[in-house]
């Protein structure tokens, strides 16, 4: 099977591969690494510890040109393909359930012969992590072509639309999804006379809408802020935020009948 490089925003997509004459041969990626996480203080024995950072890595994906025109014409249209102004994403087939957000590219070519070349094209993946093209609105099947080996889905049935006051939230990533650096909406719909309150027991997290909540009313906790009807509400709400664990994370909503409840959310792997 024929294998596929991508680079896309939502607006638009390049299939580096659908280019004639050039064919992919590999891809690589560096390890990960961490930044931060330790300082030496004055007066300490030892070092001071804190939470770590993921600091950006490398991925590379190498190609083959055949030459079948000249060779300066295929480098120009490369780079304006790579160097943009913006930051875009990769996909590569050979990690089919992946995206990396890059925001740098850099190209080096070994000539074979007249125009004929090989060159590898070096991304920086600024984000430190590796994203799922999926989201959990999608299709959980493999012939969605969105998923793969290792990436943590489950066999069994995984439902992220509930219609109850407990139930567990999955997520497969390696890391918390946390509102304030990735995209995660939970809308909810419910009757509540006040204090709409949804915890999540795994992390120890309350968030408290404190209005009242009619049953055509549409609560949106988009990333770190409050939405009710579009409208924003942040204000009216306890100000905290939901995260959610790797693995199964248990929650309870209080105070609240008819519920509706959707989580929209990335995987983020190591």
């Amino acid at each position: 099977m024929q294998k596929e490089v991508i680079l896309f925003t939502p607006e638009s997509q390049t299939i580096l591969t659908d280019m004639p004459g050039f064919s992919f041969l590999e891809f690589s990626r560096s390890d990960a690494s961490m930044t931060g996480g330790e300082t030496e203080m004055e007066g300490i024995d030892g070092l001071v510890t804190s939470t770590k950072n993921y600091a950006p890595f490398t991925i590379e994906l190498h190609f083959l040109f055949d030459g079948r025109f000249p060779k300066e014409l295929m480098l120009r249209r490369l780079r304006a393909i790579l160097h943009k102004r913006e930051w875009y994403y990769v996909y590569c087939s050979v990690t089919p359930g992946l995206k990396y957000a890059v925001n740098k590219a850099t190209l080096e070519y070994d000539l074979v012969h007249v125009d004929d070349f090989t060159c590898t094209i070096t991304f920086q993946v600024f984000r430190g992590l590796a994203q799922s093209r999926g989201s959990t609105l999608s299709d959980f099947t493999f012939s969605e072509k969105l998923w793969q080996l290792e990436q943590g889905i489950r066999l069994e049935d995984i439902s992220y639309q509930f219609q109850s006051n407990k139930f567990q939230v999955y997520n497969a990533g390696d890391i918390d999804v946390d509102p304030r650096r990735h995209a995660f909406d939970i809308s909810i719909q419910a009757k509540c006379f006040k204090e709409f309150t949804m915890i999540n027991k795994t992390t120890n997290e309350t968030y408290i809408f404190y209005p009242e909540l009619r049953s055509l009313d549409e609560l949106v906790i988009q990333g770190p802020y409050s939405l009710l009807n579009g409208n924003h509400c942040t204000r009216d709400t306890n100000r905290n935020l939901i995260t959610l664990a790797p693995g199964f994370n248990v929650f309870e909503i209080k105070n609240a009948s008819a519920v509706q409840v959707g989580f929209d959310f990335d995987y983020w792997y190591v």
